[in-house]
């Protein structure tokens, strides 16, 4: 039997992209495991979501990519993926987007660099 859950973790571990599942638009889980810190923003899930196709993706404005494959009432997010590291004006766009308070900037930025 296939197990939606098994499937995200063996591929996080082989790509080594973040990817979170949801069903109905709630967040079940996340691979790797994770604090809601470092879940997409509702911006972009929500726009991945709302998309008639069952595969696509949406970019933000300096070049973050996050991907969504639909099946039925299932939703696989991937992502943050950049082609480039960030700088530090990236770093700051992002903690904005996921609203990281900033004694908190030190582990979020831990995340995206891993």
């Amino acid at each position: 039997m296939f197990h939606l859950n098994t499937f995200c973790r063996l591929y996080q571990q082989d790509t080594r992209l973040p990817v979170y599942l949801y069903e109905n638009g709630i967040p079940l889980s996340a691979f790797p495991d994770q604090t809601p810190l470092t879940w997409p923003p509702e911006t972009y899930t929500r726009r991945l979501m709302e998309s008639d196709a069952s595969v696509s993706f949406c970019a933000t404005d300096y070049g973050v990519y996050f991907g969504s494959v639909a099946r039925q009432n299932h939703h696989l997010i991937l992502g943050p993926v950049s082609a480039i590291p960030h700088s530090d004006f990236d770093l700051h766009r992002l903690y904005a987007d996921y609203s990281v308070p900033s004694e908190r900037h030190g582990e979020f930025r831990a995340f995206v660099d891993s």
